[in-house]
C-alpha cells in the first residue's frame, strides 16, 4: 500500500509503504521509524509509543488524561472514537490534524486528518 505524502509550509514528512520516514527539522525528536512490528499493529497506545519514542504513553486509550488542549505535531490526540482511541500527530495543515494511527481499522496502520474543532478530540498528551 502506497502512503500519501503530505508536506506543511514549515516541515516535510513523507510516508512510503509500511516504512516511515520522517524529516522534522527538530520539531520534535521522533526517531526515524523503518517497518512497523507487527507486534504493535493491533494498539493505538503501543504504535504511539513505538512510534515518537515517548516512553510515558502507555495504559489504554480511553484512561490517559489530556495535558493539554493545544495541538502540537508530535503530541498524541486522544478521542473518545471506540471506547477510547489515539493517534499521532504528524502535522497540521490548516484547521486539520494530520495523523498517524494504529487499530483505527483493526491491526492496521492508517493516515487521517481530523479536523481541530471535532466534537470527538478529549484533548492532547
Amino acid at each position: 500500500m502506497a502512503w500519501p505524502v503530505f508536506a506543511g509550509e514549515h516541515k516535510d514528512i513523507s510516508y512510503q509503504s509500511d516504512q516511515y520516514v520522517i524529516a522534522h527539522r527538530g520539531l520534535y525528536n521522533a526517531p526515524v521509524r523503518t517497518e512497523t512490528p507487527e507486534s504493535v499493529k493491533g494498539s493505538c497506545v503501543l504504535f504511539a509509543r513505538w512510534f515518537t519514542g515517548r516512553t510515558d504513553i502507555r495504559g489504554n486509550a480511553w484512561v490517559i488524561e489530556p495535558t493539554g488542549q493545544i495541538p502540537k505535531v508530535g503530541l498524541v490526540v486522544l478521542t473518545t472514537e471506540g471506547p477510547g482511541h489515539l493517534a499521532v500527530i504528524t502535522d497540521i495543515i490548516g484547521y486539520n490534524l494530520i495523523l498517524v494511527e494504529a487499530n483505527y481499522f483493526p491491526g492496521q496502520v492508517s493516515t487521517r486528518s481530523l479536523s481541530i474543532d471535532d466534537k470527538k478530540i478529549r484533548g492532547y498528551y
